[in-house]
Parts: structure tokens; C-alpha cells; sequence
């Protein structure tokens, strides 16, 4: 997996969605919140936005199992 670089000291904040279908959500939610791709491997994409620091990170993880009751999100921050 790619990844891209931080500034030592930067606070990052990433939000992730388990899902079926990274790839498919990750053209949706890159559209609508106009992020680009940061980092890829065959089960996770990390989106981010065009500008540093301009909002949170989206990470998209494939999970095997389907959703049973609930959304599964989970945050992230590192400081």
C-alpha cells in the first residue's frame, strides 16, 4: 500500500467505513465531498481532500461479512 506523507506534529483525523465495495464508494464519496485518492491496496483506499488539513481523512475498508443492524464507522485521531 501507498501512503502519503505527514508533517511531524500534524494532528490527522480519519473516518472509516466498513464496506462490500471500496472502489464504488470511493467514486461516490470522491465526488461528493470532492476528495482524491491518497492511498490504495486491494481492500482499503483512503480518500482525502485536494487541500491538507481542508477536513478529515475517508478511508474505505472491505469487510467480508455483510452489514447486519448497523452502520460500522469508526474515527480516528491522531495528534
Amino acid at each position: 500500500m501507498t501512503t502519503p506523507s505527514q508533517e511531524p506534529g500534524a494532528a490527522n483525523i480519519s473516518i472509516t467505513l466498513d464496506c462490500a465495495d471500496p472502489k464504488r464508494l470511493s467514486a461516490f464519496w470522491s465526488e461528493a465531498l470532492r476528495y482524491h485518492e491518497l492511498a490504495t491496496s486491494d481492500n482499503f483506499i483512503l480518500l482525502g481532500p485536494i487541500r491538507e488539513g481542508a477536513g478529515p481523512r475517508l478511508a474505505l475498508q472491505k469487510v467480508p461479512e455483510p452489514r447486519a443492524l448497523k452502520n460500522r464507522i469508526d474515527r480516528k485521531s491522531v495528534v
